[in-house]
């Protein structure tokens, strides 16, 4: 998923909300953007250490 973009609308929404004085839509949509957010580190963490596995495989591979 696009979870850059729906962080961004999350974001943009509860800070939308905020000014409008309606802190219950703008609450609910903060803790969607912390949710995307997290879920995005999540995404890249795990990239992240797939690549390291990989490259270790492939170092290991070279060697013999």
């Amino acid at each position: 998923g696009d979870f850059i973009g729906i962080s961004s609308i999350h974001s943009g929404l509860s800070e939308v909300y905020e000014k409008q004085n309606q802190p219950e839509k703008a609450l609910f949509h903060f803790k969607a953007y912390l949710r995307s957010r997290d879920s995005l580190e999540q995404f890249n963490n795990e990239k992240e250490r797939q690549r390291t596995e990989i490259k270790h495989e492939y170092e290991t591979e070279k060697e013999h």
